[in-house]
C-alpha cells in the first residue's frame, strides 16, 4: 500500500511538473505573439501627415529649440528639421545646439512668462 501511495505522490509530481511547464510555454508564446503583432503594427501603420494648406498665406515664425543631444542623435533631429521645414516653410526653427540639460536655464525659462 505504501508503495501506492508513494508512486502516486510521484505521478503528482510529474503532473506539477507538467502543469507548471505548460503554463510557462503558453507565457512564452504569449510574448512571441504580442511582440510580433506590435512589430507588425510599428511598420505598417505609420501615421498619416496633417495636410497643409498651401493656397492660405502664413505669418513667417521663429521657434527656438535647446538641442541636448549627442553628436550621433543629431544628425536624425537634422533630418526632421529639414522635414519640418519643408513642410512648413513659414516656420524657422531656431536651434542652440550642446545646451545642457543640467543648467538652471530650462527651470528659469520654464517659469518665464511670454509678454506681447
Amino acid at each position: 500500500m505504501r508503495l501506492m501511495n508513494s508512486k502516486n505522490k510521484h505521478n503528482r509530481r510529474e503532473k506539477a511538473l507538467s502543469t507548471t511547464q505548460l503554463a510557462i510555454i503558453v507565457v512564452v508564446i504569449a510574448i512571441v505573439v504580442i511582440a510580433a503583432v506590435a512589430g507588425i503594427m510599428m511598420t505598417t501603420h505609420k501615421p498619416t501627415p496633417t495636410p497643409v494648406s498651401t493656397t492660405s498665406t502664413h505669418t513667417p515664425v521663429t521657434i527656438t529649440v535647446w538641442d541636448t543631444y549627442d553628436v550621433p542623435e543629431n544628425q536624425g533631429f537634422n533630418k526632421s528639421l529639414v522635414a519640418f521645414e519643408s513642410a512648413y516653410p513659414w516656420i524657422h526653427v531656431d536651434v542652440t545646439y550642446g545646451v545642457s540639460i543640467s543648467t538652471s536655464n530650462f527651470e528659469r525659462v520654464s517659469q518665464a512668462q511670454i509678454i506681447e
